[in-house]
Order: structure tokens, then C-alpha cells, then sequence
């Protein structure tokens, strides 16, 4: 017998399907707890099939369930199986460690024997022109985040030259943290100024890169932390500057290339192909609800929106259940365009899709992949990321081409240094086999 278990179906119930099953589907939060609790033991369990297996690490339940798998069960076979192990050799080994894994089975994307299966992907960066006034309305943050930075360079806190960056101001935070511990009294000052260039960092980057519906959301979360929000979070966000600039975004209306591109490739898809399914994913939840409305007089167009179980200053999260009723939607046609956040990315059924629109690129080669997968699955498929000119974005994309390049090279070192077999003597196995023509 084959089940199903997620977290809601009643312990006591689920009990009993651990006792009387054969197989076993379940979210690796119900195994661990399941067996924290009592309710089952993994010592009878013949084998462990792990997915997304790069989630098995730190405290994270599915490597939870691989110590678990390990303690009662010592001599039982476990397979996992990823699409994006990531580009860090500790962090690949970890996850080994965790899931005891002996070895390493790894092909690139262009393998030839993956060729008979692989369905065609296509994977297209669209730049896009930032509009004029959303480079005004940054502007007056650049200046503030150019002086302050100009200051703690002539401290020797920040040392990059040229662009300003988030990475830059990481670092200048290690060395200022460094002077404090020296007993330097003007350390205390460069830190609260370096915490301000960051948010201006990230403040300017949603601007040009996200648009108005995204950086109004990031605004309306800050200052509203209460008695537990830091001090020099409520004096940012009662700076004149940041004040000013709520008030701008809160009496206009999106104005962001991306969004105009998203709404013509999504009508251009659909005119070519009306039976088309297409995912667009968006960082925030204010700009999937833009994306979604400006979709709405799209002919043929039936978008649906997709974002996470939790409420958010004002955005109202999506239950399991509606979440899966969305799903249903898009699968059966009474929806063909989901506009998702990042939740939609893994963990989830998303059904196939034609096209997929990365509103912005991402950093991580594990995310990209990801998002990436929703399409070229049974059938070919394309994919558009868009890439806001002279912007962070470029820096991100940049970043996810190097990383996933480095990827597979990372898989080879860790399969070498744990003795694992290499690619090229698996045939070897083949020795152990007889044919019987009979």
C-alpha cells in the first residue's frame, strides 16, 4: 500500500498507516516528529529515498530524519537525490555527512546520456531600461549613501574602490566590530552609520531593480518594529529623506519596465500558444499583486496569485489549502498564468509550465535552478530573466552563472576526497552481469 503523510492528518491516524503501509510519501517534518514521538521507528525500513536532498543541513528536518535514519537504523540503504547540491564543498559535505552518504553519482546537464531524456530549455537574459524617474527617486538616497561611505573609507573601514556594495560594507562591519573591541570610541559611530549605508543599499537596489509596489512593502516593514525595533531603525525611518520618499511612492502608481515586459511576453505567449502555462516569479508579495492586477486585461490571461501561508503588514498569507486549491487551478486550466514568490520554487507540486519569468535574477545557483525546473520538464519550455541595466540585478545574475559553473566542479572534489567511484569506472559494474538471450 502506497500513503501519503503530511502534517494534516491526526497523529493517532497516522499511527496506524505507518504500521499497515509499504511505502511511505511524507514531508520530512512528519518522519522526524513522528519518530521523536514514538509514533513509528525508522529501524524496519528497507530503504530511504531523500529529495531536495541539499535542505539536509544545519537543523533543518530533513537532516534531522538522516541522524534518526542513522541511529535506529545503521545498516539501511538510503538514496537522495538533487538538482542543486550547491557550489560550497563544506556545505555538499554536510550533507553527505548527515545522510551518510558513500557515493557520489553526478552528470552535468549536457550529458550524453541524459540526451535521450532531457526535453529542450531555453534561457534568455532580457535587459531592461530602468524609467528616469525611478533613477530620480534614488537619487537623493545615492548621495546620503556616497557621503557616508566616503566617511568610513577615510576611517579605513571601507576599502573596495568603485561600486558600492553590499559585499563591501560586510566587510567594513568585520573591521569596525575589530575597533570597538580595540576600546576605539569612534568605532561605535562608524557601525550605526555602516547599518544606515546597508538599508540605503538595499533601498536603492529595490528601487531601480523591483520597482514602486516592492519598495513601498520593504518601507511599510520598517519603524513598525515596536519596543523590540533597534533605535537607529525608527530614527531611519523618521529621517526626512525616507519620509519624503514613502509619501512619493504612496501617490503614484508602478512605473517599472519589468512589469510592462512581464505583461507583453505573457500576451505574446498566449497568442502564440493558447493552451500555454506560465509561472513569473517576483521576490515580493506586493509586487506578484501588481504583476497580477496588471495581467488581469490581458486577453486570455487568467492569472493567479501565489504566496506564502504567513501574514505580512497588510499582505494576507495563502492557507495550505488555498494554496493547493491554487495549484489545482493552474494544473486544470481555470488559471494558465501563476505569479508566485519564492515559495513556489521547491517543495511544492507546481505543475509544468511553458514559459517561466524570473522578475528579477537571483544570487543563489540553488534558487535559480530551482525556479528554473518548473519548466522543460515533459516538454520544452523557456525561460526569461530580466536584468534592470546598471543595477544590482547584473551583479546577481553574474553571480548565479559563476556559482553554478562551480557547482559540479565542487561535487567532483568532495566524490574524490570521500573515495567515491569515479563517473568513468561505473561501467565497470557491468562485469559482475551475465546475458541470457532465452
Amino acid at each position: 500500500e502506497i500513503v501519503a503523510l503530511t502534517g494534516s492528518v491526526p497523529p493517532k491516524k497516522r499511527q496506524t498507516i505507518w504500521q499497515s503501509a509499504k511505502i511511505v510519501v511524507a514531508t520530512p517534518q512528519v518522519v522526524r516528529n513522528d519518530v521523536q514521538n514514538g509514533i513509528t521507528r525508522l529501524d524496519d525500513v528497507a530503504l530511504l529515498i531523500v529529495d531536495e536532498a541539499h535542505r539536509a543541513t544545519g537543523n533543518h528536518a530533513m537532516a534531522q530524519v538522516g541522524d534518526l535514519f542513522a541511529e535506529q537504523n545503521p545498516s539501511g540503504l538510503l538514496i537522495a537525490a538533487t538538482a542543486s547540491p550547491g557550489h560550497i564543498e563544506a556545505e555538499i559535505n554536510e550533507v553527505c555527512d548527515r545522510l551518510r552518504i558513500v557515493n557520489i553519482h553526478a552528470r552535468p546537464p549536457e550529458d550524453a546520456l541524459l540526451a535521450p531524456y532531457a526535453t529542450g530549455l531555453e534561457v534568455n537574459d532580457v535587459f531592461v531600461e530602468v524609467p528616469e524617474e525611478l533613477r530620480l527617486l534614488a537619487q537623493p538616497l545615492e548621495i546620503w549613501l556616497n557621503r557616508i561611505v566616503e566617511r568610513l573609507r577615510r576611517l579605513g573601514f571601507y576599502t573596495r574602490q568603485g561600486h558600492i556594495t553590499a559585499g563591501g560594507l560586510q566587510e567594513a562591519q568585520k573591521r569596525i566590530s575589530i575597533s570597538i573591541g580595540n576600546g576605539e570610541s569612534f568605532g561605535y559611530r562608524a557601525a550605526k552609520e555602516n547599518g544606515i549605508a546597508m538599508r540605503l543599499t538595499h533601498l536603492i537596489a529595490s528601487i531601480l531593480c523591483q520597482g514602486v509596489a516592492a519598495t513601498r512593502e520593504t518601507l511599510s516593514r520598517i519603524g513598525k518594529g515596536g519596543a523590540d525595533e533597534k533605535k537607529s531603525t525608527k530614527e531611519f525611518a523618521a529621517d526626512p529623506r525616507i519620509s519624503q520618499l514613502k509619501d512619493t511612492l504612496n501617490s503614484i502608481d508602478e512605473c517599472h519596465n519589468k512589469v510592462t515586459m512581464v505583461r507583453r511576453m505573457v500576451r505574446r505567449q498566449i497568442k502564440e500558444s493558447p493552451e500555454s502555462r506560465i509561472i513569473v516569479f517576483a521576490n515580493f508579495r506586493d509586487t506578484v499583486d501588481e504583476i497580477s492586477r496588471v495581467l488581469q486585461d490581458v486577453e486570455g490571461a487568467i492569472p493567479q496569485r501565489f504566496v506564502g501561508q504567513a501574514n505580512r503588514d497588510g499582505s494576507t498569507g495563502m492557507s495550505q489549502k488555498v494554496q493547493l486549491e491554487s495549484l489545482d487551478a493552474f494544473r486544470s486550466g481555470a488559471a494558465n498564468v501563476l505569479v508566485a514568490t519564492s515559495v513556489g520554487e521547491e517543495g511544492l507540486d507546481v505543475p509544468n509550465a511553458d514559459l517561466v519569468i524570473f522578475y528579477e535574477p537571483v544570487g543563489s545557483e540553488i534558487r535559480t535552478i530551482q525556479r528554473r525546473g518548473r519548466t522543460g520538464r515533459q516538454r520544452a519550455g523557456t525561460v526569461h530573466v530580466l536584468i534592470a541595466k546598471g543595477t544590482r540585478d547584473e551583479g546577481a545574475r553574474a553571480s548565479a552563472k559563476s556559482r553554478e559553473a562551480r557547482m559540479f566542479r565542487a561535487i567532483q572534489q568532495v566524490r574524490r576526497k570521500r573515495g567515491g567511484s569515479s563517473i568513468g569506472s561505473e561501467g565497470a559494474n557491468l562485469d559482475a552481469f551475465t546475458l541470457d538471450d532465452g
